[in-house]
């Protein structure tokens, strides 16, 4: 998959998490939210990372997979 694509595919993950946040109990809301702009972030970062890096991309990635299993966490709560 293209990092064009993956890309794509986090905004529109962002774009569906933040149709629930008014779902989310009060004390987690905040959390939740912080949460979607950190993946908006990593997203952007994403877009405009450089390929040739890779350290600096897999340490990109996993911040992203650990943002997206704090968002679910959030959600199971």
């Amino acid at each position: 998959m293209s990092i064009i694509q993956l890309t794509d595919k986090v905004q529109l993950f962002r774009t569906s998490c933040s149709g629930y946040a008014e779902y989310i109990p009060p004390h987690g809301r905040f959390r939740f939210r912080e949460l979607l702009s950190r993946l908006e972030n990593q997203g952007e970062q994403l877009r405009t990372c450089n390929s040739n890096n890779s350290s600096d991309s897999t340490k990109l990635l996993s911040d992203l997979q650990n943002t997206v299993h704090d968002l679910v966490n959030v959600v199971q709560r």
